[in-house]
């Protein structure tokens, strides 16, 4: 019911608002950034976005519509009956595979920066070109003032209102980043939980430590290890409230939320936070103390856009598919733990799948050059059965894959090339 009077007390203040030139393109709305809204609350407020966009001129996808479809997808179901098949999406592989289902040809997005003063905000929308030749195009960038200390059913209404274009030059994001060296080390278990503010003006401050029961916890995660991302609401006393996962509603992130609200404490108050569960089992080690390391490349198909430019993709006979997920790192890694040498291999991997996304078969082609034994390609095999695809479209499909294994002793200089 409140969701309800939000939105309509929302809608009437966009009455007001003066019609701007958009793109003629249909358009998913998507979740308001910045806010650390939950779901239905963004719903409701992707609900006003999409009334505004409309009164523009703008065409746009139902929300109800379009979130009814996501959410069975983030749950693992299929969107057209709601038969759980296959392995939950997060939001953006949900969209990208359903672009044609939704009728969308761009993504409408909407986000809320502070400078750390809450009265120094602003609302950013864009319009940005989803598939055939608009892919990742920009086609609307604008910005207004976006007023923290009003409730949302006025700072919002009176932002769009007010939005024009982003001038040259600003609305970039900067890159970070390093390159690896040193020595070969071998990296012990770590288990790691890392807050973040989820609301746009406690941006510039440092999320308060919110710890977990540890026991409980690793329930929860898969041993060979993974990340998980979690929104959480925090009360007065430091509980946790109410948590949802940010990406697919996987049974591990589902388990870790009902952790946080039994066992979580925050010294930070009434605030919400996002939270990065990491989880890495230490590495494995051979008898004569060598790193073994695997990884596995899905990314096989070269294609090329309409600009003439030099894309990769997922080689799967079935495009549904192509958001398959391999077995972790360190599944494949204990199968190359008896290796007597320092050396790279790998081997040319195709998974079969049936028409619920469950791995049936298994074919590894070793390496000609650094052959694996029979031992080591059918433990390669058994984690590879492991593998797991979103809701096929065909009753059986197959993946591609390569698999690359690194064995190095420990305290060799990284930069140490292969023969």
């Amino acid at each position: 019911m409140k969701s309800l009077v939000f939105v309509l007390v929302l809608q009437a203040a966009l009455a007001r608002a003066t019609p701007r030139s958009l793109p003629t393109i249909t358009v998913l709305v998507e979740p308001i950034e910045g806010l650390g809204l939950f779901r239905d609350e963004n719903q409701a407020a992707m609900e006003v976005v999409s009334a505004w966009a409309q009164r523009q001129g703008l065409k746009v996808v139902p929300v109800q519509k379009a979130e009814q479809v996501l959410q069975r997808a983030r749950a693992g179901q299929r969107i057209d009956t709601g038969e759980q098949c296959g392995r939950p999406l997060p939001r953006w592989s949900a969209v990208e595979r359903y672009q044609r289902a939704l009728g969308v040809e761009g993504r409408l997005g909407t986000n809320v920066i502070c400078d750390g003063r809450p009265r120094r905000c602003e609302l950013h929308l864009s319009v940005v070109g989803l598939g055939g030749r608009l892919d990742g195009e920009t086609l609307l960038d604008q910005q207004a003032r976006f007023d923290w200390n009003q409730p949302l059913s006025t700072a919002l209404p009176r932002a769009l209102a007010t939005l024009k274009p982003v001038p040259p030059g600003e609305g970039g994001l900067g890159l970070l980043g390093g390159l690896g060296g040193g020595k070969v080390q071998a990296r012990p278990e770590v288990l790691e939980l890392g807050t973040r503010p989820a609301l746009a003006s406690d941006a510039s401050s440092v999320a308060g430590p919110l710890t977990l029961t540890t026991d409980l916890l690793k329930a929860c995660l898969n041993p060979a290890g993974g990340n998980l991302d979690l929104l959480a609401a925090v009360d007065a006393r430091g509980h946790v409230t109410r948590c949802e996962p940010r990406g697919g509603d996987e049974p591990g992130s589902l388990c870790a939320c009902e952790v946080a609200l039994k066992s979580a404490r925050a010294t930070a108050r009434e605030t919400r936070a996002y939270l990065n569960i990491r989880w890495a089992p230490a590495d494995l080690v051979t008898p004569w103390n060598a790193v073994v390391s695997a990884s596995t490349r899905t990314y096989l198909d070269e294609y090329r856009t309409g600009k003439g430019e030099s894309r990769w993709r997922p080689s799967v006979s079935d495009p549904s598919i192509s958001d398959w997920e391999p077995p972790p790192d360190a599944a494949l890694a204990r199968c190359f733990v008896d290796v007597a040498t320092r050396q790279t291999t790998g081997a040319a991997v195709t998974v079969h799948f049936d028409g619920r996304g469950v791995a049936t078969s298994v074919e590894v082609l070793p390496s000609k050059k650094r052959p694996i034994s029979a031992t080591q390609s059918a433990c390669v095999q058994q984690a590879y059965l492991a593998a797991r695809a979103p809701c096929p479209n065909l009753a059986s499909s197959s993946a591609r894959a390569h698999l690359e294994v690194v064995v190095r002793p420990i305290g060799e200089p990284m930069s140490t090339p292969f023969d």
